[in-house]
């Protein structure tokens, strides 16, 4: 008797393990003192994220471009003077003409400043001076006017400043700047807070030592959040937006400068934020900046944070709920401030940029992280599994060996393996010279269930039950020789193994209808008190 074998596997869940995230310094590019505002985005449209620094001491913006292949040079216009000392750039196209320009804090100089991009350089459209210590800027449309606005945060003044765009690279004062709340406010961030689609404002206070939150209005006016202002620590010097607990709410990570930690604050549907569990977070000396990404490619996000005085980076692997591993350390030069990600070398991986108060350069960190370890399936109508590693970021050297979990391994990218009936926990392991120190893992739980079927029908108990007529054209009669059996059915599969339909059998014989299904070639089993007493193949024509 020729048999068919059908193999039907389901995922129940997979499992991906957390790889320690680390970087390594590729090149050292030579820019002024006194660095702040180090920003990574694609400023030349090519698609690839480029370097752009202002060295407050010489009054210079450094720009530093990108060839794809994780290799920065400076670029031709580089460096470009900017009066007053740059420590904070916010790009955006300010004047529609598909270019990023730049919102400029002139610390030195006491004013906010926009730069436009143009076919030579940059060149300023507007300047704004009635301001003392401004310190940082932020890009949004906080008018909803499609032209891009931006705010300026100024430590002098003790206020936030919302200067509305016109489209051209002009600007007018927002007519409730500015806002007044804080106390030396060293960093201003907009994001959507609070779901209502119009871009909101979050801002440290340095002499503070507070978070404030201020809801938008969509016509650039703001007002301050219930339960603003939150409790940082000591003196908060920058801001940086993420989603720590993958609830799809804003959350926000605030650095300390004197008390050397973080805290996490946690943002909700309403807008409100909590601290996290385990928040503040030690770091090391003097906390300037977090850089938030998934740097280690487990779908949780991580941060990277700057410390100025212990010249070091503090790396912090996400947990997803808002939590983080304990930290590792990166050595790096004098006195670290502004940081930065982008995936330079397009390789998949989120890479860093650091620039320096004290030395003269930005360094380029590259992310050689561990790979995230995936696979996939499928199944051929003999149950023969066919397995596809999918693992990320990979080296050409990298080998695979697979635990099938019935007590069989294989090796190799694309295994196949035969299953009997069961749940089979499969793991695969990826070790990659290219990667080294990291533990690249994958888990399956894949349910396999078999249905031996015969093109005609078993032996076993054939004479017990008689379908007639096979082939039918819409209706079929079970006629059963054992009568007052209990529970009694006929289960009707299609060919690929899936359930069709049940059907209760009662007594000696039973007419059954199946009009209601297509045409072809269908799998069905007498059953029992569920065990299966015969199996058969039947052929539904067109009526």
């Amino acid at each position: 008797m020729k048999k068919i074998t059908l193999a039907l596997l389901a995922t129940s869940f997979v499992t991906a393990y957390a790889q320690p995230i680390t970087f390594s310094l590729t090149q050292t590019l030579a820019s002024g003192t006194n660095q702040r505002g180090l920003v990574c985005t694609d400023f030349d449209g090519d698609g690839k994220p480029d370097v752009m620094v202002g060295a407050s001491a010489s009054s210079q913006i450094y720009l530093f471009a990108n060839n794809g292949s994780g290799q920065l040079a400076a670029a031709p216009v580089s460096p470009f003077a900017n009066s007053g000392g740059p420590i904070y750039l916010a790009p955006a196209d300010y004047n529609n003409d598909g270019r990023q320009d730049m919102a400029v804090a002139d610390y030195y100089s006491n004013q906010f400043q926009v730069l436009l991009k143009n076919s030579t350089g940059y060149s300023a459209s507007y300047t704004y001076t009635n301001c003392s210590l401004p310190y940082s800027t932020a890009a949004a449309d906080f008018n909803m006017d499609g032209k891009m606005d931006f705010a300026g945060a100024a430590a002098g003044s003790n206020g936030i400043f919302v200067f509305l765009g016109d489209g051209t690279g002009s600007f007018s004062l927002s007519p409730t700047s500015p806002i007044t709340a804080s106390a030396m406010p060293y960093h201003v961030s907009a994001g959507l807070i609070n779901q209502d689609l119009f871009p909101d404002l979050a801002f440290v206070s340095g002499a503070g030592n507070l978070l404030h939150i201020y809801y938008g209005n969509g016509s650039g006016g703001f007002t301050a959040a219930s339960g603003s202002p939150y409790a940082t620590g000591t003196e908060p010097r920058t801001l940086s937006f993420g989603n720590f607990n993958n609830d799809s709410y804003p959350d926000i990570v605030v650095c300390n400068a004197t008390s050397n930690n973080i805290n996490v604050f946690t943002g909700s549907a309403s807008g409100a934020f909590a601290q996290a569990a385990g928040s503040p977070i030690a770091t090391g000396s003097y906390a300037y900046q977090a850089a938030v990404a998934d740097f280690n490619l487990d779908g949780n996000q991580d941060i990277v944070v700057s410390n100025g005085s212990s010249n070091s980076l503090s790396v912090f692997s996400g947990n997803g709920n808002g939590s983080f591993a304990p930290p590792t350390t990166v050595m790096v030069q004098t006195d670290p401030q502004s940081i930065c990600t982008g995936d330079f070398n397009g390789d998949g991986k989120n890479d860093l940029a650091v620039s320096y108060f004290v030395s003269s350069s930005v360094d380029i960190y590259m992310n050689i992280g561990c790979p995230s370890g995936a696979f996939t399936y499928t199944a051929n109508a003999n149950g023969v599994a066919q397995f596809t590693n999918t693992s990320a970021g990979t080296s050409t050297a990298a080998t695979f060996s697979w635990s099938f979990g019935d007590g069989a391994s294989g090796t190799g990218a694309s295994p196949s393996h035969n299953y009997s009936t069961g749940t089979y926990t499969v793991t695969l392991t990826v070790t990659d010279p290219g990667n080294p120190g990291c533990v690249i893992t994958a888990t399956q739980v894949v349910t396999v269930t078999r249905i031996e079927t015969g093109l005609h029908e078993t032996e076993a108990n054939a004479g017990i039950f008689t379908i007639y007529p096979n082939p039918s054209q819409g209706s079929i009669t079970v006629l059963s020789s054992v009568p007052g059996q209990a529970e009694q059915q006929l289960v009707l599969y299609s060919v690929l193994g899936k359930e069709i339909a049940t059907f209760k059998l009662s007594g000696l014989s039973n007419m059954i209808s199946l009009g209601q299904f297509a045409k072809g070639i269908y799998i069905y089993q007498l059953q029992q008190s569920n065990t299966v007493l015969k199996t058969g193949r039947l052929l539904l024509l067109a009526e």
